[in-house]
């Protein structure tokens, strides 16, 4: 698609003004959004006053590169016809404005972190130096330890109050989910047991919809309790005895309306006061430990914009884009609103690709877009910039298919109303569904003939369950080798389909993992892309079983796994491991080359992520491995994670440890080639497109997924917040936690809501262009039947050979750990650096250092820096000082010394072209440290000149002092001298 349609252009034209854009998939949003940020910079709009806001950081890349591309094609135009503009164009690619809206939040808290203070009333403050934890199991960790000292504080506060802190002592994952979702609805606690705009009134539910839903639900299913529902503890407060089945159900069939008020208006005041006294201090312990998460940024992103008017004015712009609306939450949407100086606002989205409400993203915020808006600029008052909303939003649905042919959207929008059961009463809104034309079937000059000829959608339901992933692997052989389908390009010609051509989509990763193994056994080249227990995987045990040795050289369990992959004979395994009484130590009787590579690894284990590349390295988990994506996402969590304050090794091996428990599962990056199948979950699938796709499983339970509510605690907008379980006490004393017959009826009362389910299966079904195929096990569910309309089968999947020349070159054996063999290996240039007695008291901290480095570095970048710190003028007179040269900021360097690679970060290097300066920022009170401050500039000296072969001088800034000290770099044989001697000195890693 070159040019843009009627609707795109009135959308590109649009400047001003609050906009919603209707954009269902392949109608060329990012296309459209494209050109309306050029458009607007041809109007003379600095990039400054323009911000772009979409939710991952791929995406933001290519819309900011999509931008730059179009700057570019703009501004080459116009400076062939001599116009001004053309250069200014071009020097706006430098100033492009994208971000996801968790990097724009956190550079909000972190610009004012003493806002947050503010907002909830703390003494304690976060630093600019607070550290963002992305691991959401290291965050449950830390949930956890904060809420055994809570416990221990306050347990006895709650022992006549509902005794919660005993109810939640099994149950703190539930708690933590909890909190994270009230963040996400902008429920927010206040000092002294308060909220936020009055957040209880939510917590409480709306009684009359909650009175409304048990009236109607009223009968024998809501009633589905038997005698045990108490726990069988009799001395409990009594059920009413209309919700004691005896027989087939309740003794009158239906509960009196004393029971559903009961129900409705059940006394939550315990739990609310708990809830937020524990949410309150959960942040309140954040930041004192200046520790953040996605959830708490968000929250305090708001608060910062809510309290400071100053804070607002920084980072508000004329114009503000949102991709992806759909996926916002309230709090975003409000935060959206305070960022905006003028009332130009355009949202994009489309509500039927709202798939994340898991992470309580809300499709009410583009369904109900002008509703919401209001309501949140008159809760916001003055602190919305713009005075007035406009008395009408501007609504644009985007109704051309550049993506799929008739033969795909037809059964994709019959998935948006799928019945998810025989008893479910499909609520989707015919006037919310804006259908789609397909454009590839109707512009005769984009090859439309060819099109309607090479498509087709097609059904089939195996007869066994062993059978299903075996007729999907047919089905893949028969595209590719049939010759019934073809490919059309877009110059008009036809190939046949390649395995690439194809995307393979299930609801749940363990089906795509059924597929990925059924695919390797054909030896039919594929990629499993997305979610998978890593930990559990080979790169992920060795990982741990290192880790474990290296902490503790007796621990069996890491040696034994470690041991076990060397190949060693059992009877050889069960004498390393547990000896003969002849004195020696496990690591007495451990083989040589593995004590070494401890030796060797256990210098890094202040390093966790240099450690766990030299032990892929040690076992060549490399590029050409089939283990190689799994050990990069490992490196990649654990990088992410540490921080030399806040993880060690044991932090480590816990958070390994637990993943392997919970079978958590992170994003697996795959290189992608050319001619594999990918096969991928539904909910991976969102934003790609492939010629052929595979919808698998849609089956009774997988298909929609029948999952119920998790955890003991919930909360809705009608019944508010509930808990599953409730401490009871007799007249004796006597204490249990049971199960709450209340939640029980409100759960019983809940129909399953399928709409998300729905929009997942539209997902899926709209990714594919030409050919679908969607399949089932021999239990088919409603989904499938509705979506294939009369024909549910088709004809069986043909199964055919995979050619040689076709088979997949990541197939391979089972792996054979190779012998050791000696390779060169990494330290950290401090690792040679000799430090005199008491060198910790000559400074003023790590964190201050940490925040004089960072102002350093904006200064030379040309940034903003914090200017409250007195070094701050010592750093301005030394940069202004190098007139002329080009700063390079955090550089990293490696120095090689025989078979050793020295590697170490300049602070500064001034590159003046016929020679370099090198400086480093230290903030010492006294000059003790000076003789290994000298090493460290020796090391960056000598690579520098390697480098580039210039001459090299070294200055370490006392900037604290205030003082600059020139300094002669130490000749190689010296540096080569503190290498022998830091790899020969003994190890206390065990003590």
């Amino acid at each position: 698609m070159t040019g843009l349609n009627e609707l795109q252009s009135r959308i590109a034209d649009t400047a001003d003004g609050i906009m919603v854009v209707d954009a269902g998939p392949g109608t060329g949003k990012t296309h459209t959004i494209t050109e309306r940020y050029v458009n607007l910079i041809k109007a003379n709009v600095s990039p400054a006053d323009i911000l772009m806001v979409t939710f991952t950081i791929n995406a933001a890349a290519e819309m900011r590169d999509r931008i730059r591309a179009g700057l570019i094609k703009s501004g080459n135009g116009l400076k062939e016809k001599k116009d001004p503009r053309g250069s200014l164009l071009l020097s706006a690619c430098d100033e492009i404005r994208t971000s996801t809206f968790d990097a724009y939040c956190l550079r909000i808290v972190l610009g004012s972190p003493d806002v947050v203070s503010d907002f909830f009333g703390f003494k304690e403050t976060m630093s600019r130096g607070a550290t963002l934890i992305e691991n959401e199991t290291l965050n449950r960790e830390y949930f956890a330890s904060f809420y055994a000292e809570f416990t221990r504080k306050y347990g006895d506060t709650y022992r006549k109050r509902g005794d919660y802190p005993a109810i939640m002592a099994e149950n703190v994952g539930d708690l933590y989910d909890m909190l994270v979702t009230l963040m996400s609805r902008g429920i927010i606690p206040l000092a002294d047991y308060d909220w936020f705009w009055h957040a209880e009134r939510k917590l409480k539910g709306d009684l009359d919809a909650a009175i409304e839903c048990l009236t109607e639900a009223n009968g024998q299913k809501l009633a589905q309790l038997d005698k045990d529902a108490k726990g069988g503890r009799m001395w409990a407060r009594k059920i009413p005895p209309e919700l004691v089945l005896e027989g087939a159900g309740p003794k009158d069939g239906a509960l009196s309306e004393e029971t559903i008020l009961d129900v409705a208006d059940e006394n939550r005041d315990n739990l609310i006061y708990f809830i937020n006294h524990v949410y309150y201090e959960y942040i309140r312990q954040s930041v004192r430990d200046n520790r953040l998460t996605f959830s708490l940024v968000k929250i305090f992103a708001f608060a910062v914009l809510h309290e400071s008017e100053s804070v607002r004015q920084q980072n508000s712009v004329d114009y503000l884009m949102v991709d992806e609306f759909q996926d916002t939450d309230e709090l975003q949407l409000m935060i959206c609103l305070m960022l905006l100086k003028k009332t130009n606002l355009c949202v994009v989205g489309d509500w039927k690709q709202g798939i994340y409400g898991f992470r309580n993203a809300s499709v009410d915020n583009i369904l109900r877009f002008e509703e919401k808006v209001r309501e949140y600029v008159d809760r916001l008052g003055n602190r919305v910039a713009f005075d007035s909303l406009p008395e009408k939003f501007l609504k644009i649905s985007l109704e051309d298919n550049y993506r799929s042919t008739e033969a795909i959207l037809e059964p994709a929008f019959r998935a948006m109303t799928a019945p998810g059961s025989k008893e479910d009463k499909v609520s989707v809104r015919p006037e919310d569904i804006t259908y789609l034309r397909p454009h590839r079937e109707s512009d005769e000059e984009k090859n439309a003939a060819l099109y309607r000829q090479h498509t087709k959608c097609e059904f089939w339901y195996s007869d066994d369950a062993e059978s299903e992933f075996e007729d999907v692997v047919d089905k893949i052989t028969e595209y590719v080798y049939s010759g019934d389908y073809e490919i059309v390009e877009e110059d008009g010609t036809t190939r046949p389909p390649t395995f690439g051509d194809i995307g393979v989509l299930f609801r749940k990763t363990k089906d795509c993992v059924a597929l990925y193994d059924a695919a390797v056994a054909r030896r039919i080249p594929a990629f499993l892309q997305g979610e998978r227990e890593i930990m559990s995987s080979v790169p992920g045990k060795l990982a741990l079983a290192w880790l474990r040795f290296i902490n503790d050289s007796a621990d069996r369990r890491g040696a034994a796994t470690i041991l076990v992959h060397e190949g060693l004979s059992l009877e050889r395994i069960k004498y390393i491991i547990k000896g003969n009484d002849d004195g020696t130590t496990l690591l007495d009787r451990m083989p040589k080359h593995l004590v070494d590579e401890r030796t060797y690894l256990s210098r890094k284990r202040r390093r966790p992520n240099d450690l766990l590349t030299s032990l892929f390295a040690f076992y060549k988990i490399g590029e050409d491995d089939e283990y190689a994506d799994m050990a990069q996402a490992i490196i990649r969590i654990v990088s992410s994670s540490y921080d030399g304050s806040l993880i060690t090794i044991p932090d480590i091996i816990r958070m390994f440890e637990e993943d392997i428990e919970r079978s958590s599962r992170y994003d697996v990056d795959a290189i992608l080639g050319t001619g594999a199948v990918t096969i991928q979950t539904m909910h991976k699938s969102k934003g790609l497109q492939y010629p052929i796709v595979i919808v698998g499983g849609v089956s009774v339970g997988r298909m929609p997924s029948r999952e119920k509510d998790k955890g003991i605690l919930k909360y809705d907008p009608v019944f508010g917040i509930r808990c599953k379980k409730e401490s009871l006490r007799s007249d004796n004393g006597t204490e249990g936690i049971v199960d709450s017959w209340r939640a029980k009826v409100i759960s019983n009362a809940r129909e399953a809501d399928y709409d998300e389910e729905r929009r997942l299966l539209f997902v899926s079904m709209s990714r594919a262009e030409q050919y679908m195929f969607v399949a089932s096990g021999p239990n088919f569910s409603t989904f499938y039947t509705h979506v294939a309309g009369g024909e549910i089968r088709g004809k069986r999947p043909e199964r055919h050979e995979v050619l040689e020349t076709d088979r997949s070159d990541n197939y391979t054996d089972d792996p054979v750990i190779p012998a050791y063999t000696k390779r060169r290996r990494n330290i950290a240039v401090h690792d040679i650096m000799e430090y005199k007695e008491g060198a910790d008291e000559s400074g003023k901290g790590k964190e201050y250092g940490n925040r004089v480095h960072e102002a350093a570095q904006q200064m030379a970048l040309g940034k903003s820096y914090d200017s409250t710190l007195p070094e701050t003028e010592v750093v301005s007179r030394i940069l202004k000082g190098m007139g002329g040269a080009v700063f390079k900021t955090e550089y990293d360097c490696a120095l090689p010394v025989g078979d050793i690679t020295i590697r170490g970060t300049i602070d500064l290097l001034a590159d003046f072209g016929d020679r370099i300066e090198i400086h480093d920022w230290k903030t010492d009170v006294d000059k003790r440290n000076l003789e290994s401050y000298i090493t460290q500039l020796s090391v960056y000296a000598h690579a520098a000149s390697q480098a580039r072969n210039v001459p090299v001088r070294c200055f370490i800034d006392f900037v604290s002092l205030d003082e600059t000290v020139e300094v002669t770099p130490i000749p190689m044989e010296d540096i080569e001298e503190k290498v022998d001697k830091f790899l020969t000195q003994p190890l206390t890693v065990d003590q």
